[in-house]
């Protein structure tokens, strides 16, 4: 689970990065800036990308909270109390700072002041859609009724792929 969450997530940004670099041709963070005005559709995918990453209203969210049950169930039946909790204090610190990372690099990517000079440009479908399909389909994958039937659908496809 926490496998297909980054994949969503790492999948999105990479794509837009490749899109800040296809249309600007800029790879380095500090020349960017206030891409959102000029590519919002990038940056709102962006946003979903991190999100999936981060696990702010994603697979990722169940993913860490399995994980953090799993901390549980090794950890205190094992040592003592204190460890179990230094270790959960430590667990939720890394959680806050991966999610206050990424989105301090999206703020700086897509908002703020333009470091250079862009000019506002029609990204093509091709490169917006799938972002937008990724991007949703790991916050679709936190709902139940709808996650079950859609890893259903996908290994009945592959089954019959297979044969």
């Amino acid at each position: 689970m926490h496998y297909i969450s980054h994949l969503f997530g790492k999948t999105v940004l990479f794509m837009t990065a490749a899109s800040i670099i296809v249309y600007y041709e800029k790879f380095d963070i500090r020349e960017m800036g206030g891409l959102q005005t000029y590519m919002p559709s990038v940056g709102a995918a962006a946003v979903l990308g991190w999100m999936a990453l981060s696990g702010v209203l994603t697979l990722s969210l169940l993913a860490e909270f399995y994980l953090f049950l799993g901390l549980v169930d090794a950890i205190l039946p094992s040592y003592p109390l204190w460890v179990f909790i230094g270790l959960a204090i430590g667990l939720a610190t890394i959680f806050i700072l991966t999610g206050y990372y990424g989105f301090w690099t999206l703020k700086q990517v897509f908002y703020g002041q333009p470091r250079s000079s862009y000019q506002k440009v029609n990204v093509d479908p091709k490169l917006v859609v799938p972002l937008y399909v990724l991007g949703l389909a790991a916050i679709i994958l936190l709902f139940p009724p709808a996650s079950t039937y859609l890893v259903h659908s996908i290994l009945t496809g592959i089954s019959v792929i297979m044969g």
